[in-house]
């Protein structure tokens, strides 16, 4: 996605239980407790690396903030596309333009 604002945002927090490697370059992160696979989008190509990033947040508690938007696959209204990654308090990837 691009240009996203805050207006399109939600924060999640939860306990990081799993860091995966993705087709194309993605990073996938579940949460303890959630059914939502969230991911960075080409994360890979943007300087990511899923090692790293694995041992900086495994099992640790983050807050993410998530694309707000219905779709026919996340009725719910959470797109699980990430666009912000904090963990204790330092912001680990930031795509948002009007922060």
């Amino acid at each position: 996605m691009r240009n996203v604002t805050t207006s399109d945002v939600s924060p999640k927090t939860g306990i990081v239980q799993n860091v995966i490697a993705g087709n194309g370059g993605d990073i996938y992160i579940q949460l303890q407790n959630d059914t939502h696979n969230y991911y960075i989008n080409s994360a890979q190509k943007q300087g990511l690396n899923v090692e790293k990033l694995s041992a900086n947040i495994l099992q640790k508690e983050v807050t993410l903030q998530h694309i707000n938007r219905w779709t026919p696959f996340s009725r719910d209204g959470v797109f699980p596309h990430i666009s912000k990654l904090s963990c204790e308090n330092k912001v680990l990837f930031n795509e948002i333009i009007n922060e």
